[in-house]
């Protein structure tokens, strides 16, 4: 009866006899299979983690807005940032909720309204504002930046098309991809809460 060869699958699908592979390659390939499987199986520990943490710090918040006799169908309508403590103050857990800013169509309506009142003040000077609405409008990879959009708003123009520019402006924002996170912090001797890192960004 013939000796079985050992061999490895390498990437093109091929068998490989061990013996035509070099050392150091087989410590590579029991190396990366090694690291690859702890970080499979803390990838698992780290979602049973984050699912436990979210159902557990829900379950609080649904119990109080159910202490204020809020309505059980509004629970789940005014989920959003909370905080709460062990009861010695020693641990914090933070939510939050993180949404993303994008503008629909009407966006283009608003340009063009404060393009009509740039007109109108600058008549083709380099002003102030004029240098602050391009730089609101510049897009990196194709997308506006929603803080320079937002800073618009801050500014106190009464004219009627500036004014109506950011109603429609307004009306153009749109929240998309929003995403929980949960933080816990513990007090230090100092009295200062320092965060317990764990990263869930990605799971």
């Amino acid at each position: 009866m013939s000796k079985q060869i050992k061999t490895l699958r390498d990437h093109n699908g091929f068998d490989v006899p061990v013996t035509a592979i070099g050392k150091i390659d087989l410590k590579k390939n029991q190396t990366a299979i090694k690291i690859a499987e702890k970080f499979k199986e803390m990838a698992v520990r780290l979602q049973n983690l984050k699912d436990f943490a979210f159902d557990a710090a829900d379950e609080i918040y649904e119990l109080q807005l159910k202490a204020y006799e809020i309505d059980g169908r509004d629970v789940e309508r005014m989920k959003g940032n909370f905080t709460f403590f062990s009861y010695d103050k020693r641990f914090k857990v933070e939510v939050n909720i993180g949404q993303r800013l994008e503008f629909d169509d009407k966006i283009n309506l608003a340009k063009a309204e404060i393009d009509e009142y740039l007109k109108e003040i600058t008549e083709g000077q380099n002003s102030d504002i004029l240098i602050i609405v391009n730089n609101a409008f510049t897009t990196v990879r194709g997308k506006l930046d929603p803080k320079r959009i937002l800073q618009l708003f801050s500014y106190q123009i009464k004219n009627v098309r500036w004014k109506k520019a950011m109603e429609i402006l307004q009306d153009s924002i749109t929240t998309n991809h929003s995403k929980r996170y949960i933080k816990v912090s513990e007090r230090d001797s100092n009295g200062e809460y320092q965060n317990i890192n764990v990263q869930f960004s990605s799971i």
